[in-house]
């Protein structure tokens, strides 16, 4: 990270460097559930609202560090989804969290699983759930200011490229202008540590029930994530490479 641009092309290697060191002091500081190993997962918990096969899984993949040493996933069974990647700070003695990219699995196939999700997610699209999920996560272990970088300073616009810049795939800015955010002096938007929900006002009236069916999904599994952050790491929830398919436990299949 002295060499290579690591989440913000504006960071210096000086500034690299303190952020990686915060990141790993920030998360030793939070326990076991948050140190993935590199060889490994952790599940933070089954999606059984959205389906038996669905789970939110922390690790630290390395074709994503340069975006966040973390990511947050959603699988289905042994196949990543979609990821948002991320690095924690407590350098001034507030939690602060670094999203560095969002991205989803490639594919022509993957439109329809997409859809898929989309509809037993009661309408919600891969990108509003992993966003609304990792801020799930994020409150939980009391961030109070997730910075999201733009697509002015992340990574791939580091002079470090031969040729200039790195293409992206995925636009960012409108993704965090759509929820709300807005972008400060230094390149990041300050994404509001809320989860999005809308009034029964705001909704069309034939859409009300879906609505209501998505925030009882989403109040669920929240509860469920303050419940394993509260808990802490257990023996069930660490995967090593190879058993992305291993079943869940009976008795833990709701829990996380």
């Amino acid at each position: 990270m002295l060499v290579t641009p690591y989440l913000s092309a504006c960071w210096n290697a000086s500034q690299r460097l303190r952020r990686v060191i915060d990141h790993c002091a920030t998360t030793e500081k939070l326990g076991p559930l948050f140190t993935a190993p590199w060889n490994g997962y952790v599940v933070l918990t089954t999606l059984p609202e959205i389906g038996p096969q669905y789970r939110l899984m922390l690790d630290q993949p390395r074709w994503l560090l340069r975006e966040g040493q973390s990511a947050l996933s959603i699988w289905d069974r042994g196949d990543r989804l979609f990821s948002l990647s991320f690095c924690l700070s407590s350098e001034e003695a507030k939690l602060v969290v670094y999203v560095g990219g969002l991205q989803g699995r490639p594919g022509e196939e993957m439109l329809e699983r997409f859809r898929g999700l989309t509809k037993t997610a009661h309408g919600m699209r891969p990108t509003d759930l992993i966003i609304e999920l990792c801020k799930m996560v994020f409150i939980s272990i009391g961030a109070e200011r997730i910075l999201c970088v733009s697509d002015e300073i992340r990574q791939q616009k580091s002079d470090y490229y031969p040729n200039g810049k790195l293409p992206f795939v995925r636009p960012l800015n409108a993704i965090w202008t759509e929820r709300g955010s807005t972008m400060q002096e230094d390149g990041f938007f300050s994404l509001p540590t809320t989860l999005l929900r809308r009034t029964s006002d705001d909704v069309p009236r034939k859409k009300r029930a879906i609505y209501r069916s998505r925030y009882e999904m989403l109040d669920a599994i929240a509860t469920r994530i303050d419940e394993t952050v509260r808990t802490g790491l257990r023996p069930e929830q660490l995967l090593f490479f190879g058993e992305e398919t291993k079943p869940w436990p009976q008795a833990h299949a709701g829990s996380p």
